[in-house]
């Protein structure tokens, strides 16, 4: 029997996946996970369907005995990728971003 459970959550599921993934929260919920990841999306610390689904999940665990924890991958960065040129675009606005986001940063060299 697995002691825990890690989850990876598309931005958006559809039917037969909500169904399988009600399943496995099922279990967790009776007490046969001590353990919930929870890899959702970046897009989750923002308003939009990604926060809706990942919300509704959590309250779904909320009578989980299970420690539930939520990993938010953040992008790759190297010299020439989108999100450096995003960055270095908007660095001057850091200081208004929430305490609360955060994300890791993978060189794109790893």
């Amino acid at each position: 029997m697995a002691t825990a459970l890690v989850v990876f959550v598309g931005p958006r599921l559809n039917g037969e996946q909500r169904a399988r993934l009600s399943q496995l929260l099922a279990a967790a919920r009776q007490g046969k996970a001590s353990f919930v990841g929870l890899v959702s999306s970046f897009q989750a610390h923002f308003p939009g369907p990604a926060a809706a689904q990942e919300r509704e999940i959590l309250n779904s665990l909320d009578a989980a005995p299970a420690r539930v924890v939520v990993f938010r991958p953040g992008f790759l960065l190297s010299r020439r990728s989108v999100t450096q040129a995003r960055l270095g675009r908007w660095a001057i606005c850091y200081p208004l971003v929430p305490p609360w986001v955060r994300s890791c940063l993978v060189d794109g060299r790893e």
